[in-house]
C-alpha cells in the first residue's frame, strides 16, 4: 500500500470510530441499546467482459442483521491490527475460491444496522480488482449462489442500499484505477 492509500484508510477508520463514540454515547444514555462498531472490507471483482461478481447469502446466515438472501460482495470483518489487503485476499479466497492479491482502494460507506437491542455502526471499505477471465467460483457455506452481472442488472437485485450507491459510482470496468 502506498502512503496516500494508508492515509485514506486511516482517515476512514478514524471517522468511523469518532462516529461510534459520539453517537453511541449519546444514544446509549437514552435508549439502553447496546452499540458497537464494525469495520469490513469488501471486494468489487470485475471480469474481463465488464461483469461484477456478486454472492448471495444463504437463508440461515447469522453473520448479518439484515442480509439474509441478499446479494453482496466477497469480504469480511477486519480485526484490530490486521492488514486490509491480506484479510481481503483471504476472504475472497475463502468465499469465492479466487486468488487475487492486487487491490485498489475504491470507496467506503458508513451506515448502521439494528438487530434486537444492538445497534452496529458499520464502515465498509471497498477495494476493486480485475479477475480476468475467472468464471469458476467455489462458494463457502455463507453463500449459496453467485452471479457475474452487468452494471445494468445489479440495481434490480436485493442489495443493501448503501452498497447500491457504491455500485453507481463504480459502474464499469473503465473506472478501475489499478489495472
Amino acid at each position: 500500500m502506498n502512503l496516500t492509500t494508508i492515509k485514506k484508510v486511516g482517515f476512514l477508520l478514524f471517522t468511523a470510530l469518532m462516529q461510534v463514540i459520539i453517537l453511541g454515547n449519546l444514544a446509549f444514555a437514552k435508549d439502553k441499546i447496546k452499540h458497537k462498531s464494525k469495520v469490513l472490507v469488501s471486494a468489487l471483482i470485475w471480469s474481463i467482459d465488464g461483469s461484477l461478481l456478486l454472492l448471495q447469502r444463504v437463508d440461515n446466515y447469522s453473520g448479518s442483521t439484515n442480509g439474509k438472501e441478499m446479494w453482496d460482495f466477497p469480504g469480511g470483518t477486519v480485526s484490530s491490527g490486521e492488514d486490509l489487503n491480506k484479510i481481503l485476499s483471504a476472504e475472497v479466497k475463502a468465499e469465492a475460491g479466487i486468488d487475487l492479491n492486487t487491490w485498489c482502494l475504491a470507496d467506503s460507506v458508513n451506515f448502521e444496522t439494528t438487530k434486537k437491542k444492538t445497534k452496529t455502526y458499520r464502515t465498509h471499505i471497498f477495494y476493486e480488482a480485475l479477475a480476468g477471465s475467472v468464471k469458476d467460483i467455489h462458494l463457502s457455506e455463507q453463500h449459496n449462489n453467485f452471479k457475474w452481472v452487468k452494471p445494468s442488472e445489479f440495481l434490480n437485485l436485493n442489495i443493501l442500499e448503501p452498497f447500491k450507491k457504491v455500485l453507481l459510482k463504480h459502474q464499469a470496468i473503465k473506472n478501475l484505477k489499478c489495472t
